[in-house]
């Protein structure tokens, strides 16, 4: 009794069910034994059970041989498929990968798009990544020329990088004359007015 009444009850269920939509998404998964990355396309809920479901890479129709495909049976009688692609590790497998749905309750076919991660990383994040690198470096050679530049040129003006020799003048050398012939008594103060000694000046200092 109970029998008839479940395939009663699963009867109505159908006829109620007369088009059902499938909602379709992507996501990532790991493959239970290996671990290996997969991609999970569910379409869930649709009914009759008659379904086109396929992958694309970067617009190009995969092998539907790559990919494994469940149908599960829902309690209110719609169907449910999934569809698993498997993945390699590395950046060989990165991309756009986008799942195809068609179904008669459709006015037209379902895509779903879904970026593969590369290395850890989505591939849109490794192109900013990328970019603001590249911003970064360009920057950093822009300080450091603009350092050496003005490195340069206060070394230029810097009184320290040219050499300077000593200027004697007429009045430091007369105040040496005289110095040296005063012996140890205390120096007179001379005037940068005094003028130039005559030689025969000088010869008077020396005797």
């Amino acid at each position: 009794m109970s029998v008839l009444y479940s395939s009663v009850l699963h009867l109505a269920m159908l006829l109620s069910l007369h088009s059902a939509p499938p909602a379709v998404s992507v996501s990532d998964v790991k493959e239970s034994s290996s671990g290996l990355p997969m991609l999970l396309c569910s379409s869930r809920g649709f009914y009759p059970e008659t379904i086109e479901q396929v992958w694309f890479r970067d617009g190009q129709l995969l092998n539907t041989r790559l990919s494994d495909r469940q149908r599960e049976v829902n309690p209110d009688g719609s169907i449910t498929v999934h569809s698993y692609l498997p993945l390699s590790s590395g950046p060989s497998q990165a991309g756009l990968y986008l799942c195809w749905v068609n179904h008669s309750s459709l006015s037209h076919p379902i895509t779903v798009d879904h970026t593969v991660m590369s290395n850890g990383f989505p591939v849109s994040w490794l192109l900013i990544v990328v970019s603001i690198g590249a911003v970064l470096i360009v920057v950093v050679l822009i300080i450091m020329i603009i350092k050496c530049t003005h490195f340069k040129r206060v070394k230029h003006l810097s009184p320290l990088g040219t050499s300077q020799e000593p200027v004697h003048t007429v009045s430091s050398m007369t105040e040496n004359i005289v110095y040296s012939t005063l012996g140890e008594h205390h120096p007179i103060t001379l005037s940068t007015a005094i003028p130039t000694l005559t030689r025969d000046q000088q010869a008077v200092l020396y005797q």
